[in-house]
């Protein structure tokens, strides 16, 4: 089962081993580009963590009541998610269930009206994700053994963000000891729990090349209950807010509230298994219908079989389709809150960075890599080297690139910017007109289509990998690249 990060949400704090020390390859950059100091963790915080551990090892079952409250980008709404969470240990080591049943709505932060309410069900029983889609009447299906393809499964219905999944995988809070701070404040009170207060700064993330993730920076701020030792909220703060004192960091971006958290020492004998609702279509992770198949049972004790390892790639040679890689982690489903797979792609005409007219029509018969990016978001900006890598590795192959400019300064210099980092790959501008049709609510927002102008594959923002926050771009060019292959690969 893979580490897990310090939050609910796509980035946040790293959690791992003991907190007395920071190793030297976690710790941030200071002046120069040399590791930064290790700040000194207070004991008080150790003693937090190793006790979150010690009880969640005992835990068999535990169920809890989850609010989840989310700013919108126009600061005036929020997304409140309330639901019954349900989680329960798998028959693998180390391995959970989860069941969650709630609903979701948007509603401006004065009250009022709500929108965009949808009932929200979601489970996970060891082995396949099912999310219930009740806008679309579909029941999404994907099979799994990694803990962070069922949060990015499950986010496509709006429940992952009601699991804590820092207390889950191999160890609880596998990660808040490599934080470059750790830092208590004062006590507070949830669910009519006193609770200590911890506020962590993760370290600098960065690719396999070395290159500072700046974006990746997400503070946290944890509540442990003083009762039993585990967290009862969540909450996950602008990258901006790091260095700042308590008083100017401003509102969370995210919280996660726990309450009527019931821990057991046995199971639950929950079903976690969602039965297909009267009327609803079965799809897989790819967006294709299937047949849902009756499981078989499996014995806790019978060890799966191991996968033969992949034989050794030979590069392909230049001008033809690459043969795929071998990759570190396997390919993310498409995000179902984008474009659905086998969409064709809108048709726009939008002018260069040179004025110079582009249009769709222009990619025909080609495998095209579309990148909605502004300087204005700091996860757009770290990502676009990342793909300018990939860009590098596929030039020659039958793949396109375009990246798609939005901004809403007048004075942004979005050519400056693709000029001193390196970006060599075509930019459009004004992208802000086509976003909609496009269904880009978050930057970057990245998509791959077929030579015939279907999506292939689409997601948004800077995935969180499994194992780390470190490897968040080398995570982010391994899923491109598997996308483009599979793209490649198609008829």
């Amino acid at each position: 089962m893979n580490h897990l990060r310090c939050s609910f949400a796509l980035l946040a704090v790293l959690v791992s081993g003991s907190v007395a020390a920071l190793p030297a390859a976690a710790q941030g950059t200071g002046p120069g580009g040399k590791p930064a100091a290790p700040a000194a963790i207070d004991t008080k915080v150790t003693e937090l963590l190793q006790r979150a551990r010690a009880v969640m090892n005992d835990v068999q079952s535990m169920t809890y009541n989850a609010e989840v409250i989310g700013v919108m980008p126009d600061g005036n709404r929020q997304s409140i998610v309330k639901s019954a969470v349900v989680a329960e240990r798998g028959e693998q080591e180390g391995s959970w269930k989860f069941l969650v049943e709630g609903n979701f709505a948007i509603e401006a932060k004065t009250g009022g009206k709500r929108e965009s309410e949808l009932d929200v069900k979601a489970s996970y029983d060891g082995a396949e994700v099912a999310v219930v889609d009740s806008r679309r009447r579909l029941l999404r299906l994907q099979d799994t053994k990694e803990l962070e393809v069922v949060r990015v499964t499950m986010n496509q219905g709006s429940a992952a963000t009601s699991v804590a999944w820092e207390l889950f995988g191999d160890k609880p809070l596998n990660g808040c000891d490599v934080a470059i701070k750790a830092e208590l404040e004062s006590p507070q009170t949830v669910d009519g729990l006193e609770c200590d207060v911890v506020w962590f700064v993760p370290p600098k993330a960065k690719s396999a090349s070395g290159i500072v993730h700046e974006s990746a920076v997400v503070p946290s701020k944890i509540y442990f209950a003083k009762r039993d030792g585990i967290p009862r909220r969540f909450e996950i703060y602008r990258p901006a807010t790091a260095s700042l004192p308590a008083d100017k960091r401003g509102e969370p971006t995210r919280t996660l509230t726990l309450t009527g958290l019931a821990l057991k020492s046995e199971l639950s004998g929950k079903s976690f298994t969602i039965e297909t609702p009267d009327g609803y279509k079965v799809t897989d992770g790819d967006g294709k219908r299937r047949a849902r198949s009756p499981k078989s049972e499996t014995p806790a004790d019978v060890k799966p079989a191991e996968k033969t390892p992949a034989a050794p790639v030979t590069p392909a040679p230049s001008g033809t389709p690459s043969t795929p890689t071998t990759y570190k982690w396997p390919l993310l489903p498409s995000d179902r809150n984008l474009m659905n797979t086998g969409t064709m792609a809108p048709a726009f005409e939008l002018k260069d960075v040179d004025g110079k007219a582009v249009k769709l029509a222009d990619f025909a018969g080609k495998t095209t890599v579309m990148v909605f990016w502004g300087t204005w978001s700091e996860q757009a900006k770290s990502a676009l080297p990342a793909v300018q890598r990939v860009f590098a590795k596929y030039q020659g192959k039958g793949v396109s690139f375009l990246g798609l400019n939005s901004e809403s300064n007048p004075t942004a210099d979005p050519r400056k910017f693709l000029s001193d980092n390196g970006i060599a790959f075509p930019n459009v501008l004004k992208a802000e007109t086509i976003t909609g049709n496009y269904r880009v609510k978050s930057w970057p927002t990245i998509y791959v289509f077929g030579k015939d102008q279907r999506l292939v594959w689409g997601g948004q923002q800077i995935p969180t990998p499994p194992g780390g926050g470190s490897a968040a771009l080398e995570y982010l060019e391994s899923n491109l690249g598997q996308a483009i292959d599979k793209a490649l690969e198609a008829k």
